[in-house]
């Protein structure tokens, strides 16, 4: 690669003689050396339209890693503690599947693939949009302050519809509230519960023999089924 824009355009311009260059012998280019030139110079031109000499923006070497660790050091730090704790369960599961992928890479068919991985592992609903409000959020600083990448792939990517019938899902601002107002030891089982989308019966009924530490994962029976679950 050209270290110079003065570089680059001196070598395009010698290039754009084609076979009337002379060699330092005097002689004329052979045809086969003229054909390598103009191979190179439309390679040239291409890659000047479409910007690859100029400065890159950092998403082409950051990695997600990266991004989560600036973006828990710089705006989870600002968010209550409850929140930073919603923002770790998430990030585990983000970097599940997202690992050290660089930016550029991450698009939102990526993403869509994540979510659909998230739904075939019963991962609950609410714990799957509240992902990916916390890598949009990250995604939109990348954007706006950092100026890391150019658009968030996020904002392509639709959430899961969550059931506004006869189950009612906490909102963000409702599960603040009750973690604020719940003692400590509870608020493990409740952390635990918003992330799983278990019911009442499924949580209680949970037994260690069941737990699978290796995979990361519990069996259980479905309330309305009997039917044998997992969660992760």
């Amino acid at each position: 690669m050209f270290q110079s824009w003065e570089r680059r355009r001196a070598c395009i311009n010698v290039m754009g003689y084609g076979g009337r260059v002379s060699d330092t012998g005097g002689g004329k280019f052979s045809e086969a050396l003229k054909q390598t030139i103009k191979s190179i110079e439309a390679k040239l031109r291409t890659e000047l339209v479409e910007g690859k000499f100029f400065d890159r923006l950092e998403g082409e070497r950051r990695t997600f890693q990266e991004l989560m660790q600036k973006f828990m050091k710089e705006h989870a730090s600002k968010v209550s503690e409850n929140t930073r704790v919603l923002y770790g369960a998430s990030l585990k599961h983000l970097s599940g599947f997202f690992g050290d992928m660089v930016l550029f890479e991450i698009s939102s068919k990526k993403i869509t693939d994540y979510k659909q991985a998230r739904k075939e592992s019963s991962g609950g609903v609410p714990s799957i949009n509240r992902s990916l409000s916390m890598l949009s959020k990250a995604f939109s600083l990348c954007v706006k302050e950092w100026e890391w990448v150019k658009e968030n792939p996020v904002l392509k990517v639709s959430r899961e519809k969550e059931n506004s019938g006869r189950d009612r899902w906490l909102t963000g601002e409702d599960e603040k509230r009750l973690l604020d107002n719940s003692p400590q030891w509870l608020k493990e089982i409740i952390l635990f519960d918003l992330h799983t989308g278990l019911r009442q019966d499924e949580l209680l009924s949970l037994q260690w023999s069941r737990v699978d530490l290796f995979r990361k994962t519990s069996s259980y029976k479905r309330q309305r089924t009997g039917n044998p679950g997992r969660c992760h």
